[in-house]
Order: structure tokens, then C-alpha cells, then sequence
């Protein structure tokens, strides 16, 4: 994701800069991140409906990304991951999530990781944890995930 984190990067200084064509370059970056993500989390149903509102939420918040710097995708990930627990709590128990056999850490690991693609260092940095931490949850997470599909 190098290349592509680069551009994400100047795409991201430019729109905080008021470059409307950037803003629109940001939008077709963090938005199929964003949309898989929800898809991930909430299934098909009113993931790309949340994505858009998450994708308006990013546009109001980039100022606070600007002064906080860091990596835009995992700015983009917090503001997604607490939009999205919003519409589970709001949804309740009557319609489980994907990956429902997992505990939250483990299953956020696996959506990041192997849903959203991002490298074990950018997922750390997403959870505001280690590299470590990232590669043992998903090995448990991939082993209960073993074990359930075989029982």
C-alpha cells in the first residue's frame, strides 16, 4: 500500500488545503475502503448507505486529522468502526453480525487484515497497538475460526 498511501497522503493535504478536484481524489480513495469495511461489519444490506455518511464524516473531521497527523486510513477506521458499532447497538441482537463467533478484537483484526488488506504495521496502528498483538489475535482468531468450521 505504499504507493497508494502516498498518494492517499497528498491527496489528504491538499483537500485539508480547500483543492476541491483533491477532495474529490480523496473521496475515490477512502471510499472502497470504507464501503468493504461496512460491508464486513454489517453485510449488504445498509452498508453502503452508513459508507456514505462515514465518507461525509471524513470530509467534517479532516481538519482533526491534519492537526493529529498519523495514517489517514487508520483516522478512517476509527471514525468507521464507531459509526458502525452505532448501527449494530442500534440494531441490536435480532440480526448477528459476519464473523459473529468471534470476539470484537479478533474479528476487527480479520476485517482489517483480510477484508481491507492492510498490513499488519497499518492495522496496529489503526487499533493503537502493537504489531505483535495484531499477528497473535488474528493467528487465535484464524484458530477459532478452524475450529468452528470443523465441529
Amino acid at each position: 500500500m505504499d504507493g497508494g498511501t502516498s498518494a492517499l497522503h497528498r491527496a489528504v493535504d491538499a483537500a485539508a488545503r480547500g483543492d476541491g478536484d483533491a477532495l474529490g481524489a480523496l473521496l475515490e480513495q477512502v471510499r472502497p475502503f470504507v464501503t468493504r469495511y461496512c460491508r464486513a461489519r454489517l453485510g449488504t444490506g445498509p452498508a453502503d448507505a452508513v459508507a456514505t455518511g462515514i465518507c461525509a464524516d471524513l470530509l467534517t473531521a479532516l481538519p482533526r486529522f491534519r492537526e493529529s497527523g498519523g495514517s489517514f486510513l487508520a483516522f478512517a477506521y476509527r471514525i468507521a468502526s464507531r459509526t458502525v458499532a452505532d448501527v449494530l447497538r442500534r440494531r441490536g441482537a435480532s440480526s448477528p453480525e459476519p464473523l459473529g463467533e468471534l470476539p470484537e478484537s479478533q474479528r476487527e483484526v480479520l476485517v482489517l487484515r483480510l477484508v481491507l488488506g492492510l498490513s499488519a504495521d497499518e492495522t496496529a496502528r489503526a487499533l493503537h497497538t502493537t504489531i505483535g498483538v495484531v499477528r497473535v489475535t488474528q493467528h487465535r482468531a484464524l484458530d477459532t475460526l478452524r475450529t468452528t468450521l470443523a465441529a
